[in-house]
């Protein structure tokens, strides 16, 4: 797991997961009851920071801190902050091409610049 340096954790993200509640309260195994009530959970998570993308370039890639070009890693660190994906979802666009580094670097740097575009614009 990532640890925080310098800067603060952003803000969680919250998924709501429904599980079906029997009338006593806990929750139901098997029921033919269609009007049964739904407890709500929620699980807060992280957005993925920089060096938690580093963790997972060298996981799934095999990256090391000399492998990428200066430049390239200097773009993922700027717009993976903007981006505000979750490490689940960076892993998805990883492990499509994980057998091709400098492909799946190159879709994963497109995917984070998309994602913060399209975060640009709903702020706006």
């Amino acid at each position: 797991m990532a640890t925080w340096t310098t800067s603060p954790p952003p803000p969680p993200v919250a998924l709501q997961l429904l599980e079906p509640q029997a009338e006593n309260g806990s929750p139901e195994v098997e029921s033919d009851n269609e009007d049964r009530e739904v407890e709500e959970f929620r699980i807060f998570m992280s957005y993925c920071s920089f060096p938690a993308l580093k963790i997972l370039l060298k996981n799934y890639l095999g990256c090391e801190d000399g492998d990428l070009d200066e430049s390239v890693l200097k773009e993922l660190e700027e717009v993976v902050e903007l981006a505000r994906m979750t490490p689940a979802d960076i892993s998805q666009v990883l492990n499509k091409n994980r057998h091709k580094k400098e492909k799946t670097v190159c879709e994963l740097l497109e995917t984070l610049k998309l994602k913060a575009e399209m975060n640009e614009k709903i702020e706006s």
